[in-house]
């Protein structure tokens, strides 16, 4: 296994469960991982490549998704980010 090129190119567990930007997170999470060569994470998780960037590809879609049964769905935005978010923006008006 190697990098995904698209995301028709995921796997069924994924394709089947995840909306196409969630895909596209997983996609690249996966990616960056599989480049990255995280020897020591492998070591301490005792996996192997694939399952280790497999693993970022759905910590990167839990971090922004939450599961409702069947369905991943996206997570509101946490009130500190928005407020933040909402603080620059009046800033970049004033």
């Amino acid at each position: 296994m190697a990098t995904y090129e698209c995301n028709e190119d995921l796997p069924a567990k994924v394709t089947g469960v995840l909306s196409p930007a969630a895909q596209t997170l997983y996609r690249n999470a996966y990616n960056s991982m599989w480049a990255r060569h995280v020897m020591p994470l492998r070591r301490a998780l005792a996996v192997s490549h694939a399952q280790a960037a497999d693993r970022a590809g759905w910590a990167a879609v839990r971090r922004l998704y939450v599961h409702n049964g069947d369905a991943w769905t996206r997570r509101p935005p946490a009130a500190g980010i928005a407020r933040a978010a909402d603080n620059a923006a009046k800033a970049r008006r004033a």
